[in-house]
């Protein structure tokens, strides 16, 4: 499969994750690491979990942040692709709302 017909595809899964209410594979996995000596913490950006693990890998805590810019960003951008794929019915309309770029 070529780069084109590949992002093709990506393009349809994302649609037919939005147009069925789950969060697309791509935007799954964005989070940030860092570490020092008590451990690691992984915080998710998408869903606002910061999780603390040893250095071998077992979780020792994890809490939600509550931060104002995420607060209902998952329904928000939903909202607005279901909304791209009822009117504009063109895979390439897919993105971040501007509001949120």
């Amino acid at each position: 499969m070529d780069s084109t017909s590949s992002l093709r595809q990506s393009m349809r899964d994302m649609e037919q994750a939005i147009s069925s209410g789950r969060t697309p594979d791509a935007t799954k996995n964005s989070v940030l690491m860092g570490s020092n000596e008590s451990g690691l913490f992984v915080f998710e950006q998408f869903t606002g979990i910061l999780k603390k693990f040893n250095h071998v890998g077992k979780l020792l805590w994890q809490k939600e942040l509550k931060i104002p810019a995420i607060t209902d960003l998952f329904d928000r951008i939903m909202d607005e692709n279901k909304s791209r794929l009822n009117t504009e019915k063109c895979s390439s309309s897919l993105s971040m709302p501007a509001v949120f770029r």
